[in-house]
């Protein structure tokens, strides 16, 4: 059992134990999973660190390497190449498709290099497998929430200056969270794949 740093013991129920369960079943992982949740949210925190950690502009790069892609793309497209995206504003269209797509790929490309990023670690200390991928995984959540932030302040703009409300809610978008989880899902499992039997 680990101590706190005031050198006394945690309570029974906040024990660390380094070391795997042995017991069979999914009771037994979540119940491991929930004792590793401190090391969980350490590595959230360090794969979000990691995109702006050796950059000289800090934070503020997360918004120029999001933001200016996203211009330029919907610039070159919409206005250069002139595709038509119906009646929909081009850059409403362009930035729900960035965002659909990189709700997918950033969090598969972080989560399929958590295992590899810290082959070390394990090798001295026991932490449940699943949490490397799903730690590094929110590192590559940072740009789809971004883009969706820029994707509602984009609608209330286009509201105020059309009159025109583009984004409709009703029963599809009940399904929303509903298929961002199963992606979250298909993300974890495919990138905890790829790093654990070499594909990444």
């Amino acid at each position: 059992m680990l101590e706190r740093s005031s050198g006394r013991p945690l309570p029974d129920g906040e024990a660390w134990v380094i070391g795997a369960d042995t017991r069979e079943g999914i009771g037994a992982r979540l119940r491991e999973f929930w004792r590793y949740r401190r090391v969980l949210v350490f590595f959230w925190i360090k794969s979000v660190q990691s995109l702006y950690a050796k950059t000289r502009l800090g934070v503020p790069w997360l918004f120029i390497r999001t933001l200016l892609p996203l211009a330029v793309g919907a610039f070159v497209f919409g206005s250069v190449m002139n595709v038509s995206p119906g009646p929909v504003p081009y850059f409403l269209f362009f930035a729900t498709g960035q965002l659909a797509w990189g709700f997918f790929d950033g969090p598969l490309l972080r989560a399929s290099r958590g295992l590899e990023a810290n082959r070390e670690l394990l090798r001295k200390l026991y932490i449940p497998r699943v949490i490397l991928p799903l730690g590094q995984m929110s590192g590559g959540l940072v740009r789809t929430a971004i883009v969706a932030v820029v994707l509602a302040v984009s609608a209330i703009y286009y509201r105020l200056d059309d009159g025109v409300w583009y984004l409709h809610g009703g029963g599809e978008l009940v399904r929303v969270p509903l298929a961002a989880a199963l992606i979250l899902v298909l993300v974890l499992i495919t990138g905890h794949a790829s790093a654990e039997y070499g594909f990444a």
